[in-house]
Order: C-alpha cells, then sequence, then structure tokens
C-alpha cells in the first residue's frame, strides 16, 4: 500500500492489494500468503506517448534537445550534430525519420517500412533497411528528402557500419 501511494509509482499490480482485480480470489485460493512477486510502474515525466531526446558528451553533460515518439528505435544523430535519423511505428508502418535538433521538428524520409537507419560519413546520405518493394532490401536516400532512395543491395536485413573512408558499408 505504500508503494501503490507513491507520487513515482503509477501503478501497482500484487494479488495481496485491496485494489487488485483478483484480490478476492487471491484471498480464497493462496491461504498462506500472496507471495514476494509483485509488478510496478513508474510514473513518467514526460507526456504519454514520448520519449526525451537528450545529448550527453564524454564527460557526462546532458543535454535535453526534444522529445520523440514512444515507437522510436535507433535513434543515430548526424555527423554534423545537427540533426537525429529514427525509426519509428504509427498506424500505417514504420518509416524513417529526420528529427532536426534546431527548430525540434521530425520529416518524414522513408516510403514503406523502413528501419535501422545510419548516416553517411558526410551526413549526406542515409542508409536503412526496408522491405517496400517486396524483399527486405538495403536503400540509401539524400538526408535533405530530395531524390529517390536507391537500393545497391538485396537482400539485407541490417545495415551494421559505413565506412568514413572508402564508399562501402557492411550489412547482415
Amino acid at each position: 500500500q505504500w508503494l501503490e501511494a507513491h507520487p513515482a509509482v503509477d501503478w501497482v499490480s500484487y494479488p495481496g492489494l485491496p485494489s487488485h482485480p483478483y484480490h478476492e480470489r487471491a484471498k480464497r485460493y493462496l491461504t498462506h500468503g500472496f507471495g514476494g512477486v509483485l509488478a510496478f510502474g513508474i510514473r513518467a515525466f514526460q507526456a504519454p506517448g514520448e520519449y526525451q531526446l537528450a545529448l550527453v558528451d564524454r564527460q557526462g553533460n546532458k543535454q535535453l534537445v526534444g522529445t520523440l515518439p514512444e515507437t522510436t528505435f535507433a535513434p543515430r544523430i548526424s555527423p554534423d550534430r545537427q540533426y537525429v535519423a529514427y525509426d519509428s511505428s504509427d498506424r500505417t508502418g514504420t518509416a524513417v525519420w529526420i528529427y532536426s535538433l534546431g527548430d525540434r521538428t521530425s520529416r518524414k524520409l522513408s516510403l514503406g517500412d523502413a528501419h535501422y537507419p545510419m548516416w553517411s560519413a558526410d551526413g549526406q546520405w542515409v542508409l536503412y533497411t526496408s522491405n517496400a518493394q517486396g524483399q527486405q532490401a538495403i536503400f540509401h536516400q539524400r538526408s535533405d528528402g530530395s531524390g529517390q532512395p536507391e537500393k545497391p543491395t538485396s537482400p539485407a536485413r541490417a545495415p551494421e557500419s559505413w565506412s568514413t573512408v572508402r564508399p562501402m558499408f557492411s550489412f547482415i
């Protein structure tokens, strides 16, 4: 009950609590105690459905720079540290997005189902995986959104690294 009343706790699930939906059944069947397993959720300190985006330097100094949707995965900062590429899902699928740290807005970069963005060393291109053409493949597209995505290879599951010295990348 103490945990349930704590201001940083959003919810508690424990059959020994009167607020638990199966508390009466637990009293009837768990005659030697309610057990030692409980689950609880920490109250979020940002708007529901969002994650805080922070930049942290090597000394551990943290700078909050905006929010991203809670479905965000694989955020990658651009080489010039002005943008973040990430993938995020909604009811229409998963896409690669570009978030501007300057004006704190996001714009959709990819079409179709796209994942695992990765920046080129010069920040002019974003590499990602997509099955938009029926087979999972790697595409690269200009980071400013101009032009059409190009498919340098398929099949491919995910880009792993993009060379800063030579025009090549690795993937699995």
